[in-house]
């Protein structure tokens, strides 16, 4: 069944492109959510890992219920913010992400 959805999507470059942008979008928003920041200042490199495994997580998440609601672990508002704000835990600071990169060279 992807592999339907994902070759109807590759032949149709409109549609492809809504779904990037949206995608890149949902990732901007997902990261700003997570760090506390305004979406306008979140880092691209934050959107580009933070935002991007949130966005894999909630993908999962809703095949897994869609699919198989009785085994998925039926994410609920009360077990759904666990992971995340484990996850945030996680997160790189501004700051140390910058000290580790000049370390690095």
């Amino acid at each position: 069944m992807v592999e339907v959805v994902a070759a109807c999507v590759s032949e149709v470059v409109d549609l492809r492109r809504y779904l990037a942008g949206s995608q890149a979008l949902g990732r901007q928003g997902l990261a700003a959510l997570l760090l506390g920041t305004p979406e306008d200042e979140v880092a691209d490199t934050a959107v580009r890992t933070l935002g991007a495994v949130q966005m894999a997580l909630f993908i999962s998440l809703m095949t897994q219920w869609l699919t198989d609601p009785e085994r998925s672990g039926s994410p609920t508002p009360t077990r759904l913010p666990m992971p995340l704000k484990s996850s945030r835990t996680y997160a790189p600071s501004p700051a140390s992400s910058t000290h580790a990169s000049s370390q690095r060279r």
